[in-house]
C-alpha cells in the first residue's frame, strides 16, 4: 500500500453543499444579522406561528431553572447522585492483571499496542 496507494486521493469540493445550506438558512432565518435577531412570532423554519411559552429554550430559561434546581437538590440530598445498579466487576482482577500490566510504556497516546499482554478468550 504505502504512499503509492494514496496518490489519487483528493478533497471533495463541498462548496455547492455549503451554498445550498447558506441559501436555505438565509430564507428561513434571514440574510443579515439584523434580520436574524428580529423579533417575530412566525417561524419560517417551522412554518407556523409560535407561542413563546411553548418553546423549549424559553421554558428552560424562565420556568425550567427552578424545576431543574429542585430536581438536582433532591437527587443530591437523597444520596442517589452517581451510577445506578451494581458496581462493575474488577476486570483487572478477573484477568489476573495488575495496574503495572496496563502500562503501555509509550508516551504516544495514539500508540494502541497492548504492550505485549495477550489474553486468551
Amino acid at each position: 500500500m504505502g504512499v503509492e496507494g494514496f496518490k489519487k486521493e483528493y478533497v471533495c469540493d463541498m462548496g455547492i453543499d455549503i451554498d445550498l445550506m447558506a441559501d436555505y438558512f438565509g430564507k428561513k432565518l434571514g440574510t443579515s444579522k439584523a434580520r436574524v435577531r428580529s423579533t417575530t412570532n412566525f417561524s419560517k423554519m417551522a412554518e407556523m406561528k409560535l407561542k413563546k411559552d411553548k418553546v423549549g429554550w424559553y421554558i428552560m430559561m424562565h420556568e425550567g431553572q427552578g424545576r431543574l434546581k429542585e430536581w438536582v437538590d433532591k437527587i443530591v440530598t437523597s444520596g442517589q447522585l452517581g451510577a445506578v445498579g451494581d458496581a462493575p466487576p474488577n476486570l483487572l482482577e478477573e484477568l489476573e492483571l495488575g495496574r503495572s500490566d496496563m502500562d503501555l510504556g509509550g508516551d504516544d497516546p495514539e500508540d494502541d499496542h497492548l504492550g505485549g499482554i495477550q489474553v486468551e478468550v
